[in-house]
């Protein structure tokens, strides 16, 4: 986990709030595939929603990396072009990964022995060397960009990424993603996150959202993972 000092350049908090959750739901998801029995369909379908909430939160960020955050990036610091594309390029594969990942979780629900076992016995290596991949990405873009983000991009230049960001997601958006964001992202994160949500968001989600996705959390195999916050 990167740790920030937001009162050192630009707060990227924001940023890495999918990175924290990005961390922690790929080998989640391994340990609730390994966990699954034949015939659970009650898990397996929680487990495919789940997923559903992870995959559509990391399409949003991957769009948001295109579309918003690399040109700023590559207009401040021109000379790390050729690691923003290479970056960049590694997109297009992950997406391809995780509709596999759906695609297997889809089919577990349905699947007896003798096929059930060593069919999520290689959905879970799949997500083990997803995460291990990811980690590795995750890992070149802060490398990469965290300096420039914090220190290069000019603060009014920073805030009008962070206002152009806020307004790809509506509301519909953030009822789904939210409680995902809190339940699995440093602490320090969270309480930043929540500072800057319109009173009415945080009540509908400690009131409404969190609860609805602790009840998610508690239907997967293996338990409930983290509690939101």
């Amino acid at each position: 986990m990167t740790t920030i000092d937001p009162a050192a350049g630009n707060d990227v908090r924001g940023f890495l709030l999918m990175h924290d959750q990005i961390r922690a739901v790929v080998p989640e998801a391994a340990r609730h595939v390994r966990a699954l029995r034949p015939g659970d369909r009650r898990g397996a379908r929680a487990l495919v929603r789940w997923w559903a909430v992870f995959s559509r939160a990391l399409h949003h960020h991957h769009t948001a990396e295109d579309t918003e955050l690399w040109p700023r990036v590559l207009a401040t610091a021109p000379e790390v072009a050729a690691q923003v594309r290479r970056l960049e390029a590694e997109h297009a594969p992950l997406d391809a990964d995780l509709a596999d990942v759906t695609a297997g979780l889809e089919g577990l629900g349905a699947l007896a022995e003798p096929e059930f076992t060593p069919a999520a016995a290689q959905l879970a290596a799949a997500l083990s060397r997803l995460d291990t991949y990811l980690r590795r990405h995750l890992a070149a873009e802060e490398d990469l960009l965290l300096p420039v983000m914090r220190h290069r991009i000019p603060a009014g230049d920073w805030a009008a990424l962070e206002a152009a960001l806020a307004k790809q997601g509506g509301s519909r958006d953030t009822a789904v993603l939210l409680p995902m964001f809190l339940a699995y992202s440093e602490p320090d994160r969270v309480a930043s996150l929540r500072e800057q949500l319109p009173a009415p968001i945080r009540v509908l989600h400690d009131l409404v959202l969190g609860p609805r996705y602790r009840r998610l959390l508690a239907a997967l195999p293996a338990g409930g993972g983290p509690t939101t916050r």
